[in-house]
């Protein structure tokens, strides 16, 4: 590609719509890449688009086996719909796919990193309800892959999956019971197949004492029930094809107490937290396979949740202790300073997580965030995980968020780092 320079023409018809017109000349490239960003506003819907297109090279294969075919058109469209159909129902529209898998890796300046960097681009179409306290959707998704060492035929595609929330009104020793359901059905050209029926009732209680002591207690009883077909286990060796059901309880009980203090306009709120999890142990089941709960990061947004893995294939069984200490600063009535930092001990004799997840048996790693707001125009964000014995970071993130979130001025800087 070479060096390259863009030249862009802005042209906005109305306050409510605006086109971005780019042309990229590359020192390397004899014909331009044409980059095109469109947003709309309308009164109930709002919709942008960003795509380019160039002819060039078409080049398959890799390393020695690379060969140059004919010329061809190569680019890639990202657009998203929101569309609110009344006040209660909602419709969203999600389409990201690219011409090859290494477009936007060869050609960077197109999107930011959490683009290029991806292992598959996802596409959505999904219809939401709300109402108070109640949520109903219902959404299909469909995957572009970019891994050059993943075969494109064991791409997923998921459609339909339906899931819901019903949530009582607060009662009088402060509960809410609660009733949540999902049905999704994976489909593949090579791979298993799986379709999952799971409904999880429960309860949440919230309580704050005389003495200023705020307990949470969350409970439930999770029932799900699969039908799998060509699913070639790699524990046993053997291909699943059958129906399985299963059930558990999980309980939480956390414990938080606030400790306040003022200067002048300033407040400090010191927080110490303690919460215990509790489900059974042996709850996963190697006969199911391991659809939505494979992207697993540990950090402070998941440290007190009963399962801590993303989806509902694989469980966080067994029992542990969660702990940690934030700090909060408020300067009139506004929060200026968030800082978590915790940790847990794990007292299962089962490694659930993979090595390097920072979660073993015993003590796990640190996991800590510090998010700082100047004014409603900057603030940054800070999140970490530190060796449960060294202390040495494990992975740093840090976000740099300018401008307000309403305007498209708004940029977020994103830097990781992981070790």
């Amino acid at each position: 590609m070479g060096g390259f320079v863009g030249i862009p023409y802005y042209y906005g018809r109305t306050p409510s719509e605006e086109l971005l017109i780019q042309p990229f000349f590359m020192t390397k490239k004899r014909t331009p890449l044409i980059a095109l960003q469109f947003g709309k506003q309308f009164q109930d819907a709002k919709f942008d688009m960003s795509t380019s297109l160039i002819h060039t090279d078409n080049i398959s294969g890799t390393g020695t086996s690379q060969r140059r075919n004919k010329k061809k058109i190569h680019g890639h469209i990202f657009s998203n719909l929101k569309m609110d159909l009344n006040e209660n129902w909602r419709a969203t529209g999600r389409i990201e796919r690219v011409s090859s898998s290494t477009y936007l890796k060869k050609y960077q300046f197109l999107e930011g990193p959490q683009y290029y960097s991806k292992n598959y681009l996802t596409s959505v179409a999904e219809v939401e309800r709300f109402d108070r306290t109640n949520y109903f959707v219902v959404r299909g998704l469909d995957f572009q892959n970019l891994n050059a060492a993943q075969r494109n035929d064991t791409t997923p595609f998921v459609a339909p999956m339906i899931g819901g929330s019903y949530v009582t009104d607060v009662g009088t020793y402060g509960e809410r019971w609660n009733l949540d359901f999902d049905q999704v059905y994976i489909d593949r050209d090579r791979g298993n197949r799986t379709e999952r029926f799971g409904v999880k009732p429960g309860f949440k209680v919230y309580k704050i004492t005389n003495n200023g002591l705020i307990h949470e207690v969350e409970s439930y009883l999770s029932a799900d029930m699969y039908d799998i077909k060509k699913y070639d286990n790699s524990t046993t060796g053997r291909r699943v094809n059958q129906g399985l059901v299963r059930t558990f309880p999980g309980l939480s009980w956390i414990m938080r107490y606030p400790l306040c203090k003022k200067f002048n306009n300033k407040k400090w709120v010191f927080t110490p937290i303690v919460g215990l999890v509790a489900l059974p142990n042996a709850v996963n089941n190697h006969k199911i396979p391991n659809n939505d709960s494979q992207d697993f990061e540990f950090d402070t947004s998941n440290l007190f949740l009963i399962n801590r893995f993303p989806g509902r294939d694989q469980i966080d069984d067994g029992q542990r202790l969660n702990y940690a200490l934030t700090f909060d600063l408020f300067e009139r009535a506004a929060q200026k300073l968030k800082i978590i930092f915790g940790q847990s001990y794990s007292f299962s004799k089962k490694r659930n997580f993979e090595e390097g997840s920072g979660i073993t048996k015993g003590a796990s790693d640190y996991v800590g965030k510090a998010h700082y707001i100047a004014n409603e125009f900057f603030s940054t964000a800070w999140s970490f995980r530190l060796g449960r014995a060294s202390f040495k970071p494990k992975r740093n993130r840090s976000v740099l968020l300018q401008g307000q979130k309403s305007l498209s001025l708004a940029r977020a800087i994103h830097i990781m780092t992981a070790s």
